[in-house]
């Protein structure tokens, strides 16, 4: 018995001192699974560096942004600083991005708004809210209450409003605003019953309004109701640049007591003003990296006759945006017209100019269409013969509001065949 005991044993330790011999050898000859990658990976040649997609400009994306929505705001921001970023490291040197600070600012703003308690994000805004400030025609506002009756007369404090505050906030609404349903759907618009008219006087008093912002060119008998009423005014000029117009929109989010809300939708207005002068960029790059001659593009108005925005106008400060690829404002530069807003031009003109893309602003685009394909002369325009006319919503691209994004992304969709 002893015998098979110590056989049994001796086989035993035989088994386990082969297996702990090769596993020895195993672990002493082979690197570990972790060791073989790393090192496969750095004998490895370089692979050439693949850029990652860019985020493109989307009309949509940018119409639900401007209307409110701030989540949209804020991701949108940081896509586009991204995209910035890609297009840098391909050698764009003129890549446009918004100031570090105010991207920083805009995630800031975004997480006080979505993370914060109401209350706690009450008193903040409280403290961060103007005591006071001065509107237009030079009047001191006194900010030591919360308005939450407002009567805008205007269309950009109307626009601001409807982006900002809740309709039934809103007591009316300026006449004919609600005729432009590519902006302000009519389910929203519907939501506030009055117009702003002789008609609705009495309505509009009943409804009690705290504030009103209305136009610097405003009937006296209108102001001299408003306060009689009590109502509060605030005297809004016709902003003639983006940057009137964001500065407006600070302004009346301290009024609404929402400024957190407004200094983001500048920002985002900022953002996505240089993301389009990006996509510009994009467009034109391959015609200067092969040197091709930069086309010529030419933007009319059309009411009865055709005229070219000046340089005083939020259109032409659009139009100079483009750079090279713009004639409209060196014509008017030409003709020593730019401190009027419109400059007139005839047809002859246009002929004259022959211009390789031709958009106009127009209300009966159809018409306008037909008439200039049939007429003799400017149907010849290499515009025309070669299918780049367009023409562009007019009520957007004189739009002074934060819409104004939007006919800025107008104008350049149009140049999208450049590539």
């Amino acid at each position: 018995m002893s015998n098979i005991l110590k056989v049994y044993a001796f086989v035993a330790l035989f088994v386990i001192g082969w297996w702990t011999l090769a596993f020895k050898q195993k672990s002493s000859n082979d690197p570990s699974p972790t060791l073989i990658s790393l090192a496969e990976v750095s004998n490895q040649e370089p692979k050439p560096s693949v850029a990652p997609p860019l985020i493109n400009v989307k009309r949509e994306q940018l119409k639900l942004a401007l209307a409110g929505d701030l989540a949209l705001m804020a991701q949108l921001i940081v896509e586009w600083d991204i995209n910035a970023q890609i297009l840098q490291q391909t050698g764009l040197s003129s890549v446009k991005r918004l100031p570090a600070h105010e991207l920083l600012r805009s995630q800031i703003l975004k997480r006080h708004l979505f993370t914060t308690a109401p209350d706690e994000l009450n008193i903040i805004k409280q403290n961060h809210r103007l005591k006071s400030l001065t509107d237009d025609a030079g009047n001191t506002i006194t900010l030591d209450k919360t308005f939450q009756r407002y009567l805008p007369q205007t269309y950009i404090s109307a626009s601001f409003l409807l982006a900002l505050v809740p309709t039934d906030e809103i007591v009316a609404l300026p006449r004919c605003l609600r005729e432009h349903e590519q902006l302000y759907p009519k389910d929203l618009t519907a939501q506030i019953p009055l117009d702003i008219d002789r008609y609705n006087a009495e309505k509009l008093f009943q409804a009690q309004p705290e504030i009103a912002f209305v136009a610097h060119y405003s009937h006296p008998a209108t102001i001299q109701a408003l306060l009689n009423q009590g109502v509060i005014l605030y005297t809004m000029k016709n902003p003639t640049s983006i940057e009137d117009i964001s500065a407006e929109l600070l302004q009346m989010g301290h009024i609404i007591n929402r400024p957190f809300e407004a200094e983001l939708l500048k920002i985002f207005i900022d953002a996505a003003m240089l993301a389009l002068d990006n996509h510009l960029l994009t467009l034109t790059r391959p015609l200067i990296t092969t040197h091709t001659p930069i086309p010529q593009l030419l933007f009319l108005n059309h009411h009865q006759n055709f005229s070219i925005p000046t340089p005083r106008t939020i259109s032409g400060q659009l139009l100079a945006r483009m750079g090279d690829l713009d004639i409209s404002l060196a014509y008017v530069e030409t003709h020593q017209q730019s401190q009027e807003w419109m400059m007139p031009i005839d047809k002859e003109q246009i002929i004259n100019l022959d211009p390789d893309y031709l958009i106009i602003a127009a209300e009966a685009t159809q018409a306008l269409n037909k008439e200039i394909r049939q007429n003799m002369g400017l149907k010849q325009l290499k515009a025309v013969r070669n299918n780049h006319l367009y023409f562009v919503d007019e009520s957007i691209q004189h739009s002074p509001t934060q819409y104004i994004v939007l006919a800025y992304f107008d104008l350049i969709q149009c140049m999208a065949g450049l590539q």
